[in-house]
């Protein structure tokens, strides 16, 4: 999926449908997070670091998140999740009521966006990039886990970035089964 993106245009120039399932992605993928966690990010609670950006998680999510902190990546203006959220709150400014959920419909009204629309944004992108969409887009988490794993990553540092609490969901759901190619 990276490496797709270092293709694409740069940010300013993509649609806002294409901006907005790329920072779905690279949300997702940068933090080992499903798109139930990249839903509850709130721009509200959005925080711009010297290192980054933070976002406080105030709505309940199935993992218990209270955060999650986003690295900035000035090496690669195209795979920086910074500035392609910089750009996407930049064109969708103008057309939201009120700072709140981050991700919202690139189709008039702009209304917020479910889960399972995050999940399609995936898997259309992930298509295009010809990556085998028939699992989940949900499981791009776990495919960049274990790809950081195979890379060599320390298995604490994949743990903590996931917000695992055991390395057990890690390998019986994720490492162990993982059969296709990420990124």
């Amino acid at each position: 999926m990276l490496e797709f993106f270092t293709n694409w245009l740069d940010n300013s120039s993509l649609s806002l449908k294409q901006l907005s399932a790329k920072l779905t992605i690279i949300l997702s993928l940068i933090s080992c997070k499903k798109v139930s966690d990249v839903k509850a990010l709130d721009l509200s609670n959005r925080m711009f670091t010297s290192q980054g950006v933070l976002f406080n998680i105030v709505q309940r999510t199935k993992t218990k998140l209270s955060s999650v902190e986003y690295p900035s990546f000035p090496i690669n203006p195209k795979l920086c999740v910074v500035l392609c959220l910089q750009e996407y709150e930049k064109c969708t400014g103008a057309f939201r009521t009120s700072p709140a959920q981050l991700l919202i419909s690139f189709v008039k009204p702009h209304p917020p966006v479910s889960s399972a629309t995050l999940a399609r944004w995936v898997k259309w992108v992930m298509g295009l990039a010809g990556i085998d969409v028939s699992f989940w887009a949900h499981s791009a988490g776990g495919a960049m886990a274990s790809k950081a794993y195979w890379s060599g990553a320390r298995l604490e540092d994949i743990l903590k970035t996931a917000d695992w609490s055991s390395d057990s969901p890690f390998f019986k759901n994720f490492l162990l089964q993982t059969d296709y190619k990420c990124g």
